[in-house]
This record gives C-alpha cells, structure tokens and sequence, in this order.
C-alpha cells in the first residue's frame, strides 16, 4: 500500500502540491484576516455615529478611527479633552457647530511671559499627552464664543501639548467676542506646542475685543495663534477680521511665535507653507505695535528652522475704531441662497449670497448621496419593524443584531468553517481522481501482462 501511494506521489506529485498549496492559502487568508479583525478590535475604537463621537469623553486615552462620514447638523458639540488617537481614516465630520468652550483650564503666556488661566475651544478643546489627530476633515466647523475669561480657539484644537496634528483638512467659521485680556483664534489650534503637519485649511476667522478700557493681547493666525507648535507642508487660506482696542498679534499662518512652555529649551519649525488671504484688522491704541505679517506677526524666539514658505497675503489696516469688522458689513443683509445637492463624489451645501454688498459663504453641507440613500434606507427599515408584527419585530431584531461585532465573528467562523470545508471536499475530489487513474492504470498494465503471457 505505502509502495502504491509513493507510485501515485511521484507520477502525479504535480497535482498534490496544487491542491496543498490551494488549501493552504485559503486557510492562511482566513486566519490572516481574522488576526487582522481581532488585532483592529482590540486597538482602535471603531466610530459610525454621533453617539459614537459622545463616547470618547468616557475613555479619553483611547484610540478611535472614523469609519464613515458624519452630519452634526442640528448638534450642539462641546468641545473634548483628549489624550489618545483619533485617525480620521480619511473621512469628514459635517457641520460642527460650537457655542461654548471646554471646561478644562491651562496656563497660557503672553508676550511678556504674563500668564493667565485659560479656557480652549475647538473640535477638542485640548490635546496634551502626546495626543494625535490624523486623516480627519473637518468641513464647515463653526464656533460663536462670546466670553469675559481669557480664551483660545482653533479649529481642531483650542490647546495643544506635546501633540500632533497631520493630514487633516479645514474649513468653517470662528468667531470670538471678549472682554478677556488675553485671547486668540488660529484656524488650526489656539495656543501651545506640538506639530501640525500636511494639513490644509479654508478659514474665517474673527477677533472682537469688547472692552475700550483695558488693553489687552489679542492673538490671531492662519494656521494658529501662538506658541512653539512646529509647522510644516500646510496650505493655509485664511479671512481673517480683528477689532482690538489693545495690542494686535496677527499672522498668515502665525500671531506670535514663542517658546512654551516657558524656561524651555528646544528647536521648533515653520518650513514649506503657503498662505493665502487676508487679515483686516485694527488697534485701537496709541502705543501701537500693529504686528501684522504674512508668515508671523511677532516672534519672540529665533531659534528655529526656517524655509519654503510662500505667500499671497494682504495686510489691510484700518483707523475706524467705531466700526467692528465683520466678513459682512452691511448693516441691514439680505441673503439669496443658491442650493447646490450633493453627488456621490460632492458635497451638498447652501450657498448665501448678499444682495447690497456681494459677500457670499457657504452653509449647510450634506453628506454624498449614497451615504444620505443608505440613512434613508436604514430609517424606512427601522419603521417597517416598529410596523410589523411581534414575530416580525423579533426576526428583525435577530437581523439588526446579526450586525453587531459578536455575530460578525459568528458570521467570520461560519466562513472559516466553509472555506475549510471546501478545500477538504476540494482535496478529497483530487485525490479520489488520481487513485481512479492510478487503478485505471494499474488494470491497463495488468491486461497487457497477461496478453503477453498468453503469446
């Protein structure tokens, strides 16, 4: 027998191999992609839903990856503390509206190395801890703030400690009404140290100062308002509009440059940017500093690199200190909106445009439309199972629990289980055929033999 099964090894050796590799990569691939599903479980918080977003305040440190597009119309989002990963996995979070800062407090500096207990807004209002937020766009985040205590705003991240920012995407509005004596808005982040890296923004950006009696220090930066945060490879547009009665400190991609934390010593960077835009602004005060650049209003410290960075920048300053400057001007607007709907490869979004002076934005985005069919599909099923009938509703509810991580796995063991069993009825259809030409064979010589004996 063992002789036989060698015969069968050698002249048909070819076909084994085939049916052992063929069963060996099925098993392989399946085992490849469970250790894939189970290591991306284990490390990254998979987030589909605004209910989703909402959960990280309870895990802070954590690390999350964005699974698919989200509308925050009509959402109210508070700004979140974070010290873990956020990967954006290349999609866009619609529509942020934020009306109120973060309630964590830091220490922020001034020019003079006064400092001031701060409060932060933004997408999060601090990011410390080596915090990192990648692959993320952000598209029409819009922030109002009026408040009395010192505050900065930007638009991924009010604060930034020993954090990263890189390969995200920006635009919306930010707005910040005060009677602070220190205070800021970047279009980025607002005040610290870290690195934004590849990101690319398209931003208003508005600086009130509401008290005429006090001078105060009033930051405002393309990219960000100030601090040591390195900056590289960023395309930055900005509109910007500042109404101070204090000290100005504005830049295309930087107000202020200067070390944080203070009594440290280390080597930052603004390499290969391009700005575009321009900040209208002015400084009502007869000690006037009126820092206003294209790259960087003011920087404290020198030691950093420096390279590449071009610009299409325009200063515009202006001596009525009555008027507060605003992107529209008009006193009495009148809006006309142009609806344009969105595609699988588009954004929807509203466009207003103002009838007396010309000025135009965009609002109210909307998601493609295969994601917005897949919504709407997903709500007339949750209505049709309301509808139905109890045994209806029950086999509904076994179908939309099916869709839960534990029934995946189910569902990728059911797989396994089947490609299995297919390479082994695959193997044993291979083998069945080599043993019924090696008999064929063997009755073929036999015959022979015994013809010849008979000659």
């Amino acid at each position: 027998m063992n002789r036989n099964f060698n015969h069968i090894l050698k002249k048909y050796s070819y076909l084994f191999i085939v049916s052992v590799l063929f069963i060996y990569n099925i098993i392989f691939t399946v085992i490849l992609n469970k250790n894939h599903f189970t290591a991306y479980a284990q490390n990254s918080t998979p987030i589909t839903s605004y209910e989703d977003l909402l959960k990280i305040k309870d895990n802070p440190s954590g690390d999350y990856i964005l699974m698919n597009d989200l509308d925050l119309s009509g959402k109210n989002w508070i700004p979140l503390t974070f010290t873990g990963i956020f990967d954006g996995n290349g999609h866009s979070i619609l529509n942020v509206t934020i009306k109120e800062t973060g309630n964590t407090i830091r220490t922020s500096y001034d020019g003079n190395m006064k400092t001031y207990d701060t409060v932060f807004c933004g997408f999060f209002d601090i990011l410390e801890e080596e915090a990192v937020v990648s692959n993320l766009n952000l598209i029409n985040i819009r922030a109002d703030i009026t408040c009395d205590t010192p505050c900065f705003i930007g638009g991924i991240a009010g604060y930034m400690d020993k954090s990263s920012i890189k390969d995200c995407t920006i635009s919306g509005n930010l707005s910040l009404k005060t009677t602070a004596p220190m205070f800021g808005v970047g279009g980025i982040a607002g005040f610290g140290n870290g690195s934004i890296d590849r990101t690319n923004t398209d931003m208003t950006l508005i600086c009130i100062d509401d008290n005429k009696t006090e001078k105060d220090e009033q930051f405002l930066g393309g990219a960000y308002a100030t601090g040591y945060i390195g900056l590289g490879d960023c395309n930055i547009k900005v509109n910007g509009f500042v109404s101070d009665h204090g000290y100005v400190h504005n830049g295309g991609l930087v107000g202020m440059f200067a070390l944080y934390p203070a009594g440290t010593q280390y080597t930052s960077y603004i390499t290969n940017n391009h700005i575009e835009g321009i900040i209208s602004f002015f400084e009502d005060n007869t000690d006037r500093r009126a820092y206003c650049a294209e790259y960087v209003g003011e920087v404290l410290n020198w030691s950093y690199d420096w390279g590449g960075c071009t610009a299409n920048f325009t200063r515009d300053e202006h001596d009525d200190y009555d008027t507060i400057l605003l992107p529209d001007m008009c006193e009495n607007p009148q809006y006309t909106k142009t609806v344009t709907e969105s595609t699988n490869e588009q954004y929807g979004y509203t466009t207003y445009t103002c009838s007396q002076c010309g000025y135009t934005y965009t609002d109210n985005y909307t998601l493609y439309q295969s994601d917005l069919k897949a919504i709407e599909d997903a709500k007339k099923e949750s209505l049709a199972a309301a509808n139905a009938t109890e045994s209806t509703t029950s086999l509904a509810t076994n179908k939309e629990d099916s869709t839960t991580p534990n029934d995946n796995a189910s569902t990728n063991s059911l797989k396994i289980v089947v490609y299995v069993i297919s390479a082994l009825l695959i193997f044993m259809v291979i083998t069945i055929v080599i043993v019924n030409i090696y008999l064929r064979n063997k009755r073929y010589h036999k015959k022979n033999h015994y013809k010849k004996k008979r000659r």
